[in-house]
């Protein structure tokens, strides 16, 4: 998605590690892609009802935290004419650990072993 929105943009066609090295805090790959990041995100934790918060982890968020780390993620994210004051409230943490779904992923072979 980043490489071909980057594309888009700006005619060059790059891998998106390459994309994910240029960006800058304003450049129109980075502003477009949080903002459709942001729109995931939220619809998420509303068909959740996360109110304890999100954490948003993996791929391309660990490895470019800018993509979620910036104002127009955040304004994206709280941008709902229903549900803004609910998602003001509500936090968003970024996880960069790229091994924390091996451990989810342990823990669950734990507890369908009976041992956890």
């Amino acid at each position: 998605g980043l490489a071909l929105l980057h594309r888009f943009h700006t005619g060059r066609d790059l891998s998106p590690e390459a994309v994910a090295a240029e960006l800058t805090p304003d450049s129109p790959t980075l502003v477009w892609f949080a903002r459709f990041y942001a729109r995931v995100c939220r619809n998420y934790a509303l068909a959740v009802l996360a109110t304890g918060g999100l954490y948003v982890s993996g791929g391309v968020a660990a490895g470019t935290p800018t993509l979620v780390d910036n104002e127009h993620f955040c304004r994206e994210f709280i941008s709902s004419p229903s549900h803004g004051p609910l998602l003001e409230r509500l936090p968003v943490w970024l996880n960069t650990n790229k091994d924390s779904g091996m451990f989810g992923a342990a823990f669950a072979g734990v507890q369908a072993l009976g041992n956890g």
